[in-house]
Formats: structure tokens, sequence, C-alpha cells
């Protein structure tokens, strides 16, 4: 009998974990895909403002998740920036933090001196969009739709603009 209480204690533990990890982990599983519609989710600023994806049709726009930590991330942000400079116009960048503290992500912002949006993720988008490792980028064409989605650093974004932006 004590036996069979050890076992049915683990397995209860085993199985805990299982469903812990699994909602982490699954998110290897993704919605958004290239030539999809963009999701119209809703998102946060760092000032509490809420910003809709679906507010940004009519424009090309970058969605890229990242991190403080991250040091693939911290080299792109720069050239994002550069970028987002140039083209804004016609054109908007949208960096979903997936870092836990917002006073990292302001102060990451404010040293590299990032002025398009900021947001702050959480599960349920990271999920959504199947963000399982940093950074991820979404390129959208004018009308929503997904055209690129890149894994780690996003050297290219300004030669792939050129053909979004006419």
């Amino acid at each position: 009998m004590k036996k069979l209480s050890y076992f049915l204690a683990g397995l209860s533990l085993l199985l805990v974990f299982l469903s812990l990890y699994g909602k982490r982990h699954s998110l290897s599983h993704t919605n958004v895909r290239v030539g999809q519609s963009l999701p119209n989710i809703t998102l946060k600023t760092l000032q509490g403002k809420e910003v809709s994806l679906g507010q940004f049709k009519g424009k090309v726009l970058l969605i890229n998740f990242w991190a403080t930590w991250c040091p693939p991330c911290r080299r792109e942000m720069p050239y994002f920036e550069k970028v987002y400079k140039k083209y804004r116009k016609d054109f908007v960048i949208l960096a979903i933090a997936t870092d836990v503290k917002v006073g990292a992500v302001e102060k990451f912002v404010k040293k590299y001196g990032i002025t398009f949006p900021v947001l702050l993720s959480n599960d349920e988008v990271e999920r959504l969009f199947g963000i399982s490792g940093l950074p991820v980028s979404f390129l959208v064409d004018k009308k929503g739709r997904v055209v690129k989605k890149v894994f780690g650093e996003y050297k290219d974004l300004e030669r792939d603009l050129t053909f979004l932006i006419r």
C-alpha cells in the first residue's frame, strides 16, 4: 500500500510538471503563418496604453518579439531604429518585449533611444505567434498579411521594405 501511495504521488507530480512544461513549451506551435492575415490582438505599451495590431492596416508593419537580455535582440534594435526613422511615414515597428520586469525594458528603451512603440507581451500572444526563441520578427504588408517570418537577427529589413513600400 505504501508503494502505491509513493507511486501515485510521483505520478501526480509528473503530471503537474508536464502540464506546466507543456503550457510554456507548446509555443512551438504557431497559428500566425506567412500568407495569413495578422490577428487583431491588443497589447499594452510601457505607459499602459492599449494598442491594437489592427489599427496599423494600411502601413507596412514589423512585429518583433525580443528581450533585454537577448544579445541578437540588442544588436538589431539600433538597426531597427535607423530603418524606422527613414521609413516611418509608411512603416511601423512594434517591439513586443517578453521581459518579465517592465523596469528593465524601460531602461533599455531609454538607453538605446528607441522611438517606435514598445509593447508588453503575455503568454497568450506568445502562444498565438509561436514564440519559442528570440528574436522573432513578422513582416506584415499594408493589407495586414504576414509576408515574412524571421528567426534570429533580422539583417535584411531595409531591403525587404523596398518591395513593400511603394
